[in-house]
């Protein structure tokens, strides 16, 4: 199982020898070397009081809580010993510089993913302007790219750019897949409305079609009308025709 180093910070300890809560986590101690993490570094209770450490390899688990085999696995930072010169040293990752061997800036590590049964870590978190722009996200740096680990700059192997380029180009992809999922969702939206639209103009169409029909035969009444009021001469000569139809019937 894998974990991030900003998601197991302020976690409870506990003793899985008598279920007595040891403290809380404060921070991890890395060892830059091994490039893994070297042990658990313990809230102080106490404004002066020596800090205490437990060794990494005493942990048993990691996940809602910490365990650890026993209360004696506390140890006190000191500085003669091999994880007390590693507390000194103040190496959290955390807002480190990552910079590559010919002088390029990849971004600065947000967070590291470790192995929780090892402590190995696996691999850097990096953001900056680059990554922020898409999706606001981060690439990931693989252990594998890192030659030197140090307290002001992590220094990447050439070539590490285009590694992260590669994680960016996942991103894209996501991107891709989003505006895929958008145009999609557009077009079927564009061809209901299209359909409805269609369906709306025909209603429409028979409407008027029927509201038409009445007027355009009233119209024609209307224009006999008009007609026999200014042809007078037309009226004249069919009332005359008229009175002949009527004679030739009564002889």
């Amino acid at each position: 199982m894998n974990f991030s180093g900003k998601t197991v910070q302020g976690k409870t300890i506990i003793s899985l020898q008598n279920g007595q809560q040891i403290g809380k986590l404060r921070g991890l101690v890395i060892d830059p070397d091994n490039i893994s993490v070297a042990a658990l570094f313990l809230e102080s209770k106490a404004l002066f009081k020596d800090k205490m450490i437990i060794p990494y390899d005493k942990v048993h688990s990691i996940d809602e809580i910490i365990t650890v085999k026993n209360s004696n696995c506390l140890e006190k930072a000191s500085i003669k010993s091999s994880l007390g010169k590693l507390v000194k040293q103040k190496i959290t990752f955390f807002g480190t510089q990552i910079i590559t061997e010919d002088g390029s800036i990849l971004g600065s590590v947000d967070d590291f993913i470790f192995d929780v049964k090892t402590g190995q870590i696996k691999s850097l978190l990096v953001t900056g302007k680059i990554y922020e722009k898409i999706l606001r996200g981060s690439a990931e740096l693989p252990v594998s790219n890192i030659s030197t680990i140090g307290k002001d700059a992590i220094i990447a192997k050439s070539g590490s750019k285009e590694a992260l380029l590669l994680s960016e180009d996942g991103l894209s992809e996501k991107m891709e897949s989003l505006k895929g999922s958008s145009s999609k969702l557009w077009s079927t939206t564009k061809d209901s409305t299209l359909k409805w639209s269609k369906q709306l103009s025909s209603t429409l169409r028979n409407l008027t079609s029927q509201k038409e029909e009445p007027l355009q035969d009233n119209d024609g009444c209307r224009l006999k009308e008009q007609e026999a009021e200014h042809c007078p001469e037309a009226n004249q000569e069919s009332s005359e025709d008229n009175q002949e139809i009527e004679d030739t019937k009564k002889s």
